[in-house]
C-alpha cells in the first residue's frame, strides 16, 4: 500500500472519529439543556405554588383583618347610635316641655301617658371652679373636698319661679334666691343664668359632711318660700334684736312650713332617677296611674356629652299644679391626715 492511501485512509478515520465526538458532544448538550429546561420549569411551577399559597394566605389575612376590623367599626357605630339615642331622647322631652301653651296642646311625647295635664322642667349644672375654668361635675357621684369653689348653672326649660337655698350641715338655711322678697324670681324660659350672679362663687367649709343646695321651681310665686329673703334672716343670730330674733324666727317656720308642704307632696309622686327612654316614660306613666300618684318627677343625670341634669314633674290631674323640689348634695370627702 502506498503512502498516500495510508495518509487518505488515516485523515478518513481521524474525520469519522471527529464527526462522532461532535455527534456525542451534541446529544450530550441537547440532554443538559433538556434536562435544564426540565428543571427550570419543575422550579417555575414551584414557585408559581409558592406565589399561589402565600397569595391566598395573604388574602385570607386581609379579609380576616377586614371582618375582624368591621366588627370593631359596627361596635363603636353601634355604640354610638346607643348614646345618640341617649340624647336624642332628652332633646324630645325638651321639645314636648317647651311646647306646651295654653291654646294648644303639646307635641305628643312617646311613653308618656295622654293623661299628663301639665309639665314644667329645667337644667341644672354644679360646676366646680379650678383654675380659672368651671368644669360640670354630677354632685350625685362627686367627693368634694373643703374649700372647693362651685358655681351653679340653671336652665328653666318654662317660665318659672326658681327658690334656691343653702342648708348647712347643721340643718340652718340660707337664702340664694331671691335676693329681695319684693322681687319675685321668675326666671324665663331657655335664658340661663347662673349663681352667684355677681359672678363670685361659692366656698364649702365643711371638713367633713354634707352641704345642700335645695332648688325649688313653681309655675307661680310662692311668697313663703320668699320668706327667708327677708333682711332680717340674713343677720347672724348675735347680732339680731330681740324684736328681731321673734321675727326672724316666724318668717324661718314659714318658710321650712312650705318646704316640707313642697317635699311631702313630691314623696307622694312617681320618681324615677336614670336614662330617660320610651319604655322608662311607659313605666313611669303605668305606675303611677297604679299608684294613683298626683304626678310623677323625672331626673336624669349628666351622661355623655349631657353635662346637665334634667328634672321633671309631669302632673295628672287639672287642679294640681306641678312642682319640682330638688335636693343638690355637695358630700366633702374626710380630709386625709399629712403622712410624716
Amino acid at each position: 500500500m502506498s503512502i498516500v492511501a495510508v495518509a487518505w485512509r488515516r485523515a478518513l478515520a481521524w474525520a469519522l472519529l471527529y464527526a462522532a465526538g461532535l455527534f456525542s458532544a451534541g446529544l450530550f448538550s441537547a440532554g443538559l439543556f433538556s434536562a435544564g429546561l426540565f428543571s427550570a420549569g419543575l422550579f417555575s411551577a414551584a414557585l408559581f405554588s409558592a406565589a399561589l399559597f402565600s397569595a391566598g394566605l395573604f388574602s385570607a389575612g386581609l379579609f380576616s383583618a377586614a371582618l375582624f376590623s368591621a366588627g370593631f367599626l359596627s361596635a363603636g357605630l353601634a355604640s354610638s347610635d346607643a348614646r345618640a339615642d341617649e340624647s336624642a331622647f332628652r332633646d324630645l322631652v325638651r321639645r314636648y316641655v317647651t311646647s306646651q301653651s295654653p291654646d294648644k296642646p303639646a307635641e305628643p311625647l312617646p311613653g308618656l301617658p295622654r293623661d299628663v295635664k301639665k309639665s314644667i322642667a329645667l337644667e341644672y349644672a354644679v360646676l366646680l371652679h379650678k383654675g380659672g375654668k368651671d368644669q360640670a361635675v354630677d354632685a350625685a357621684s362627686h367627693a368634694f373636698q373643703r374649700g372647693d369653689q362651685l358655681r351653679v348653672r340653671i336652665v328653666p326649660l318654662n317660665d318659672l319661679y326658681i327658690y334656691v337655698f343653702y342648708e348647712r350641715e347643721g340643718g340652718q338655711r340660707l337664702c340664694l334666691q331671691p335676693l329681695s322678697k319684693e322681687a319675685p324670681p321668675l326666671a324665663k324660659h331657655d335664658r340661663a343664668f347662673e349663681l352667684p350672679a355677681d359672678g363670685s362663687v361659692y366656698e364649702l367649709d365643711s371638713s367633713s359632711g354634707e352641704e345642700k343646695l335645695l332648688l325649688v321651681a313653681t309655675p307661680t310665686p310662692n311668697e313663703d318660700l320668699a320668706a327667708l329673703a327677708d333682711p332680717v334672716c340674713k343677720k347672724s343670730d348675735d347680732k339680731l334684736t330681740a324684736e328681731e330674733k321673734v321675727r326672724c324666727d316666724a318668717l324661718k317656720a314659714r318658710s321650712q312650713k312650705a318646704l316640707k308642704r313642697l317635699q311631702e307632696q313630691q314623696s307622694r309622686s312617681g320618681q324615677y332617677r336614670g336614662l330617660l327612654s320610651e319604655q322608662v316614660l311607659t313605666k313611669i306613666g303605668a305606675d303611677a296611674q297604679r299608684q294613683g300618684s298626683v304626678q310623677a318627677v323625672l331626673v336624669e343625670p349628666p351622661h355623655n356629652k349631657q353635662t346637665s341634669t334634667f328634672c321633671m314633674a309631669a302632673s295628672f290631674r287639672t287642679e294640681n299644679e306641678p312642682a319640682l323640689f330638688v335636693t343638690i348634695s355637695l358630700k366633702t370627702a374626710p380630709a386625709t391626715a399629712a403622712k410624716p
